[in-house]
């Protein structure tokens, strides 16, 4: 399973005319790579506005970022790209139910003779049901998950450190 790489930052003009950076891609733009594909999913508005981790399978025709499935130079006037199957991770932010669409580099198409990937535009469409084939892990059960991980590391170290107090002292003579 791939890791979606993370943004740097992204800039956006507020109604106050006022540009604050958000996130910035941090991939080269101007090096060859293969075309770019777009995939739309639904998702459960609640999720967009909780955040975490969001895992899906890429379907194996994803449609042609550039003409937008009417057909193009760049597919070949088919509209859509044959892509291998594969499990994708995108984290998400949290804080609005707003569709939303997502540049994912090196996600998209393979390009010829070796040439680096295309990158995937996905677009989260906000609704009420999220599509079925979506698998997604809450911000909170991802901390849960973190602190029990870590009681259990403290509580292993702590029987560590007993072990060793105890150690010393049979070594010192008052045991």
């Amino acid at each position: 399973m791939r890791f979606v790489p993370r943004f740097e930052s992204l800039s956006v003009v507020l109604a106050s005319r006022e540009m604050v950076e958000l996130a910035r891609v941090t991939l080269p733009e101007d090096e060859p790579r293969g075309p770019d594909a777009e995939l739309e999913l639904d998702v459960a508005a609640a999720w967009l506005v909780e955040g975490g981790v969001l895992e899906f399978v890429l379907p194996t025709k994803l449609s042609c970022a550039r003409c937008h499935g009417g057909g193009c130079d760049a597919c070949g006037r088919a509209g859509a790209f044959g892509v291998a199957s594969e499990a994708i991770r995108v984290e998400l932010g949290g804080g609005s139910a707003r569709d939303t669409q997502l540049r994912l580099p090196r996600q998209g198409v393979p390009g010829a003779d070796g040439v680096a990937r295309g990158d995937l535009f996905l677009t989260l469409r906000s609704r009420d049901a999220a599509d079925a084939r979506l698998v997604f892990v809450p911000r909170r059960a991802s901390l849960e998950a973190q602190r029990s991980e870590l009681m259990r590391r403290s509580l292993w170290m702590a029987g560590l450190l007993v072990l060793t107090f105890v150690g010393l002292l049979k070594l010192s003579g008052w045991l």
